[in-house]
């Protein structure tokens, strides 16, 4: 997406929501669909009828000034009314987590897709110079799109994002969770030409071409099925009062926790002469300090699959990318008056940690 020529400023005001379901629409495999900006307007384009999604965007920062897109929700509303998965895109620049998660205060509110659906974070101009700054803040950005519930994906120029980006760290926390343009030309291309995919690891949609009808039109290919999130039983089916009562109840009276995942180790650090990890999706607040900080003792060294390693001496921040999983059941301590934090027990010291990353046995 050559996005320079699309961006608007405009006054962000009140979004309203829309509850539309789409029903008998499902993704598979090769579907393709389409991307669309203010400069499309407020139509959502459909020149050959086969496309089964489109990719709206809502606002984001450039040269560090917020801005909104007046055309987002018509585009929304009309992408659903033709019978169309309707996911949502955010422009974002530099590498500072403050921007990230003012977006996401601004933006995330805003959006008029289903729970589950696409948001996708825009990187391919201004990156700062720092590859690891600029990772973390794509990482916190998705991190809060994931945390509201939505599905997010990382979207860039092939070329742009290696240079940029340490894509691999993006994919370890996410999955398969990269949206990556790569074409040869701007002539007319109505079918993917898959002589130029972007082979790298976690490409989910492939955009190739700027140009699939004339005189542009942005497309990309499913290649997961991951535009059909936010569409199906399984990624909107809300929990009836009952199941949510009793998921409240088990977490208002449980004694212990435990984990069930797999999870990076974003930093060792050292305080008062020990050894303690941190993990920047599980923290509480942010920045992290002191009451956030893991006991070495308590990690179990894997690799990305949860396979423990023979070698569970730690790396020490050089580099390499480390996994690790937390055994047994940890007693609680404390809770937040929301809800959102719980303070527990891990290896004989107190932890806070954010409640979206345990299981209330």
């Amino acid at each position: 997406m050559n996005k320079l020529k699309r961006w608007a400023v405009a006054s962000i005001g009140a979004v309203a929501f829309f509850g539309a379901v789409i029903t008998g629409v499902s993704a598979s495999v090769g579907d393709i669909g389409t991307d669309t900006s203010i400069h499309n307007g407020y139509n959502v384009p459909r020149p050959y009828g086969k496309e089964t999604f489109n990719i709206s965007q809502i606002g984001g920062i450039f040269d560090n000034s917020v801005y909104g897109q007046p055309t987002y929700e018509t585009q929304m509303a009309q992408t659903i009314n033709q019978g169309q998965r309707a996911h949502t895109y955010l422009w974002f620049e530099g590498g500072s987590t403050y921007q990230a998660n003012l977006l996401a205060n601004i933006f995330l509110p805003q959006i008029t897709g289903p729970k589950g659906s696409i948001v996708a974070v825009d990187y391919e101009r201004n990156a700062s110079w720092s590859k690891e700054a600029n990772t973390i803040a794509i990482i916190t950005l998705m991190r809060r799109i994931k945390d509201a519930g939505y599905t997010p994906m990382l979207y860039g120029y092939k070329v742009f994002l290696q240079d940029n980006v340490y894509t691999d760290q993006v994919v370890d926390r996410y999955g398969t969770c990269l949206w990556v343009a790569e074409y040869p030309n701007y002539a007319v291309t109505p079918e993917p030409n898959y002589n130029y995919f972007p082979s790298m690891r976690g490409v989910a949609l492939f955009q190739f071409t700027s140009t699939y009808s004339a005189p542009s039109l942005d497309a990309s290919v499913d290649l997961t099925g991951i535009t059909d999130n936010g569409y199906t039983k399984a990624t909107t089916k809300h929990p009836t009062p009952a199941q949510g009562d009793k998921q409240a109840n088990k977490e208002a009276n449980a004694k212990t926790v435990s984990f069930k995942n797999v999870y990076v180790v974003d930093k060792w650090v050292q305080y008062n002469g020990q050894w303690y990890g941190i993990n920047n999706d599980m923290a509480q607040p942010r920045p992290v300090d002191y009451n956030q900080l893991i006991p070495v003792a308590a990690f179990t060294l894997t690799d990305r699959y949860g396979n423990r390693l023979a070698n569970q001496n730690i790396q020490g921040n050089n580099g390499v990318i480390e996994f690790a999983t937390f055994d047994g059941h940890c007693n609680i301590l404390d809770k937040s008056a929301d809800g959102q934090y719980v303070k527990i027990e891990m290896n004989g010291e107190p932890v806070w940690l954010s409640s979206n990353y345990v299981t209330f046995d």
